[in-house]
C-alpha cells in the first residue's frame, strides 16, 4: 500500500508517542504497587508498538510516497508476531526478559533445566506472555490452565526504563 511521506512521518510520531504513554502507564502502575503482571501486559503493548515503529522506519520514501505493508503493520494476528519479532531483534536482553529473578545468589544460571527454577530469562515480553497475563486459557495439553507469567518487579522496571531510553533516542 502506498501512503504519503507526511502520513508515514505522522504514523511514526504517533506510534512513538503511544509507546511512551504505555511505558508511563506501566511504570505508574508498578510504582504504586499495582499488579506487576498487568503492568507487564501494558509493557508488552509498548514492545509491540516499538516493533511497529521499527518496521515503519525500515520503509523508504521515494518522491514523497512510501510503500508500507498494511497487513504486516495493522492486519491482525500475524501482524502481532511480525511486530514482536521486529522489536525483539532490536532490543537488548534487559528489555526482553521480565521474569522473577530467583537465581540471585542461590543457583547459578543454567544449572537447572529451564522451568525448574524460573529466572528473569524465563518470561519474555512477547505476545504469548501478554495472552497469558490478560486471558484465561488452557495449555497445549488442554488439561490445565495457562499460568500467569512470574514477572519480576525489578526486571520489569529495568525493561521499562531501558526501552524508554531507546524510544526517546529514536530518530523519526
Amino acid at each position: 500500500m502506498e501512503i504519503t511521506e507526511q502520513l508515514w512521518i505522522d504514523l511514526k510520531q504517533n506510534t512513538l508517542s503511544g509507546i511512551l504513554k504505555l511505558l508511563d502507564a506501566a511504570d505508574i502502575l508498578l510504582a504504586n504497587n499495582g499488579d506487576v503482571a498487568i503492568s507487564a501486559g501494558l509493557y508488552t503493548y509498548a514492545v509491540e508498538e516499538y516493533g511497529k515503529l521499527v518496521l515503519l522506519s525500515d520503509c523508504v520514501s521515494t518522491d514523497g510516497k512510501v510503500e508500507i505493508d498494511y497487513w504486516k503493520l495493522f492486519g491482525g494476528r500475524d501482524s502481532h508476531k511480525t511486530k514482536f519479532l521486529a522489536a525483539i531483534s532490536k532490543m537488548p536482553d534487559e528489555c526482553k526478559n521480565i521474569g522473577v529473578d530467583y537465581c540471585g545468589g542461590y543457583f547459578p544460571k543454567g544449572a537447572f533445566p529451564r522451568g525448574w527454577f524460573p529466572d528473569e530469562s524465563s518470561v519474555v515480553a512477547d505476545f504469548e506472555s501478554r495472552k497469558a497475563i490478560f486471558y484465561c486459557g488452557l495449555d497445549k495439553s488442554k488439561n490445565s490452565i495457562v499460568s500467569v507469567p512470574l514477572v519480576g518487579k525489578k526486571s520489569l522496571k529495568t525493561a521499562i526504563d531501558k526501552l524508554e531510553t531507546i524510544v526517546l533516542g529514536f530518530k523519526i
